[in-house]
């Protein structure tokens, strides 16, 4: 095992780095005068150390080495702090996966895959500091125009194979506090906190993945197979209904019965958004195809994904997780054939109008022929 030689993404801080960027975005100063809307400073910090941090930035601005106490005293409002107050393992957005398309590397001849991510709870702390309650309000009405039922979504960059990921940040609620105003003690400060937490997902390092160079497959004279192979039947010859074996023929060669990895939609369910990237490993028949939800489930309207072999949608093919549902599953009323190395996804029709779903594994059901 040995990890992928490339430069690992710090995660922790690229999370911090969406919310501040998110607060630069949506939240503004107005200029009364002018009508227009400036930047307010957003600094990484607690509110106790909030005052010095903006006070270093005066005096670097200035070309000062540190910041004096008169540097703090002249602080300008508004401004913000934001601080990371918690973090906590969610176990139901778990999914035991490992990503499936291995990545090679020619500098190490090696292929690289990593472990699903573990989905973790981020918990921010944004404060807003400003003279008048007028400025406050106008910063709360900002952040409550840009969330959609209490929610917005974040992007945040991840190491490979999954780059940047759209994450849910739900706004938990605010909290008014009155202080005195650390510039001057008789001045008063007007300053309110808001709670985000953000579903985020901490990743795996890539590592060395083992490829399948030859496959050995023993037959055993067993009625009973082992309950780990109930989804593999090996057909030798064809039968009959009254059970006498027919020869061999191109209608009923022998085949092998599998369901096999197709695809993962990585965070949330996109119209039009293409998943995996299958070959065949040799000529066969998809029968059927079956989705399974990890994470939230489609509601308002179903989920649909479409078959789709060598860059070719098949409308007529297609499985469907019905609205509230966390996984779908049919049967092809006609087999697809399709040939070896023919290359096999799916791609998202449509999703669920309130929640469109996200993290949904695909599956193929086929008959691979064994004796072509």
């Amino acid at each position: 095992m040995g990890n992928v030689p490339t430069n690992r993404t710090q995660v922790f801080y690229n999370y911090d780095k969406a919310v501040v960027d998110y607060c630069h975005d949506h939240i503004k100063q107005l200029n009364y005068s002018t009508g227009a809307r400036n930047v307010i400073p957003c600094v990484f910090a607690t509110p106790q150390r909030a005052f010095a941090q903006v006070a270093r930035q005066l005096a670097r601005k200035r070309g000062a080495t540190q910041a004096a106490d008169a540097d703090i005293k002249n602080v300008p409002l508004p401004f913000m702090s934001l601080s990371r107050v918690d973090e906590k393992y969610d176990p139901t957005r778990y999914v035991r996966y490992t990503w499936a398309n291995a990545q090679y590397v020619p500098s190490t001849e090696k292929y690289y895959s990593a472990k699903s991510p573990a989905p973790y709870d981020f918990t921010y702390q944004l404060e807003v500091w400003s003279r008048t309650i007028d400025e406050m309000d106008d910063a709360s009405n900002q952040i409550r125009q840009t969330l959609r039922a209490d929610e917005i979504w974040l992007t945040v960059n991840h190491p490979q194979p999954y780059d940047d990921l759209r994450v849910l940040a739900l706004f938990q609620g605010q909290i008014e506090h009155s202080e005195v105003d650390p510039r001057n003690k008789d001045e008063r400060v007007v300053r309110r906190s808001y709670t985000f937490l953000v579903k985020g997902w901490v990743c795996y390092e890539m590592t060395v993945s083992s490829v399948i160079e030859r496959a050995i497959v023993d037959f055993y004279d067993d009625a009973t197979p082992p309950e780990h192979l109930d989804q593999i039947v090996i057909t030798e010859q064809a039968v009959d209904s009254a059970g006498i074996v027919l020869p061999v023929t191109p209608d009923n060669e022998e085949y092998m019965s599998t369901t096999m990895f197709c695809g993962l939609i990585v965070g949330e369910a996109q119209v039009g958004a293409q998943v995996g990237t299958l070959t065949a490993p040799a000529a066969m028949r998809v029968v059927g195809m079956q989705a399974h939800v990890g994470g939230r489930v489609p509601t308002g309207a179903p989920l649909v994904l479409q078959l789709v072999v060598n860059g070719t949608l098949m409308p007529t093919y297609s499985v469907t997780i019905a609205d509230g549902a966390s996984r779908g599953a049919s049967i092809f009323a006609s087999p697809v054939a399709v040939t070896a190395g023919a290359v096999i996804s799916a791609q998202c029709a449509s999703v669920g109008s309130g929640d469109p779903g996200d993290w949904i594994e695909v599956q193929l059901n086929a008959n691979v022929d064994i004796t072509r």
